[in-house]
């Protein structure tokens, strides 16, 4: 999240670009990148956006994985706005007290479907 500033020295080198993130689906893995975001457009800077493709792969193939935690999961309205299309159903992975770590998408995952991915952007 306070690495943000540095992109405004990126985008100088390389041309702005669009900032997609990827990270856990759990509560502080979703209040992260849109605190981050907050901090990007009040910069001037573009938005950082959830990597959609990868919340979808993360939602299909981690839900069998994730086990249940004994507490509910609080997850604030706003940091749910940020995810947009996948709000929903990370609503429901929350609600079932549940959580989804990155590494469910897995490498062999990402290799299967690079070329795929690249030419969906």
């Amino acid at each position: 999240m306070h690495s943000v500033g540095y992109l405004r020295e990126v985008f100088h080198e390389i041309g702005t670009r669009s900032v997609r993130y990827f990270g856990d689906l759990d509560p502080a893995g979703i209040r992260i990148p849109r605190l981050a975001n907050a901090k990007t457009t009040g910069l001037g800077l573009p938005p950082v956006e959830p990597d959609d493709w990868s919340y979808q792969r993360l939602l299909e193939l981690g839900r069998e994985k994730a086990k249940p935690r004994s507490a509910p999961l609080e997850c604030v309205a706003q940091d749910l706005e940020w995810l947009k299309n996948i709000a929903p159903r990370a609503a429901a992975v929350f609600a079932q007290r549940r959580s989804l770590p990155q590494v469910h998408v897995c490498w062999e995952l990402l290799l299967r479907t690079s070329a795929w991915h690249i030419g969906d952007t």
